[in-house]
């Protein structure tokens, strides 16, 4: 190599690793300490798109709210171009060139260098960042709403009709217990889920341990409950009509009304924890 051009390119590559260098500096304030969620000030007006893999690893994108387009008005290094969507692979049996994406991905110009793979992931793979409270809802909202929050409420109105009546038959305790063995099963189930989650999303632990510590409070007390409505069984099946089955089903009974309505409660409260987070987005 002649001594100009091996000058000629030390001297590039001092450039570009400065440039690449200042750029990741801009770039990283608008992120937290954490690294992970944004300032919800920033998100109100735009998107946000971090790489997580390529020569470009952690550089950060953004675009107008609810577009893909990436401008060079929003951008350093005047990125412009486009976030797309997850591609399926496909290989070329002809040529064996593989095209596609598994997960979104920006196209376009970097400074003036062309995409460098226009029928893969372009430049690299994008996630969008979010707020934690985005993060907690979307974890938390749609399980809450429509699964745990209406089933509790439905088993705790059923043991509340609970009798030493007619009305009451030993088929509505069984149905109970299996609908509380199911409730118990799909919350331990959630909970081991969110726990990976909560690692895997950096979520702070002071929200983690929220979330966590308000199921687990609803998981113990159905397991409660059940054990207490089993032995409420027994006292009704000893059926001797004497006042001492009647004071012994009342006492329980209380009790388990009690259990009952503190496992709601506790899903109450991380559910408003959740609406106070989505009313505190700008």
């Amino acid at each position: 190599m002649k001594p100009s051009v091996k000058y000629k390119t030390i001297f590039l590559t001092l450039v570009i690793s400065t440039t690449l260098s200042l750029l990741f500096s801009i770039n990283s304030q608008a992120q937290t300490s954490s690294g992970s969620f944004l300032d919800p000030a920033i998100l109100a007006t735009r998107d946000v798109y971090k790489f997580i893999d390529g020569d470009l690893k952690e550089f950060i994108l953004y675009t107008n709210k609810g577009s893909k387009e990436v401008t060079p008005d929003l951008n350093v290094l005047n990125a412009n171009g486009r976030i797309g969507r997850p591609e399926e692979l496909f290989t070329d049996p002809v040529t064996m060139e593989t095209s596609g994406c598994a997960g979104e991905h920006f196209h376009g110009i970097i400074g003036t260098t062309n995409d460098p793979n226009p029928h893969g992931c372009g430049w690299g793979r994008v996630v969008q960042l979010t707020t934690e409270a985005d993060l907690i809802v979307e974890l938390l909202s749609s399980k809450l709403v429509t699964d745990f929050l209406p089933n509790e409420q439905m088993i705790g109105g059923n043991i509340g009709q609970l009798s030493l009546g007619f009305e009451t038959t030993i088929e509505n305790f069984i149905n109970i217990s299996a609908d509380l063995e199911v409730q118990i099963n799909k919350l331990a189930g959630f909970i081991t889920d969110l726990k990976k989650q909560i690692r895997d999303k950096n979520i702070t632990p002071k929200n983690g341990n929220l979330i966590i510590s308000k199921l687990t409070c609803a998981k113990t007390n159905d397991e409660r409950t059940k054990k207490l409505l089993d032995k409420l069984q027994k006292v009704f099946t000893s059926d001797d009509g004497s006042r001492k089955q009647s004071e012994l089903f009342s006492s329980i009974k209380k009790v388990l009304d009690a259990k009952m309505a503190n496992a709601i409660k506790c899903k109450e409260e991380l559910q408003e924890s959740i609406k106070k987070l989505q009313d505190a987005k700008p």
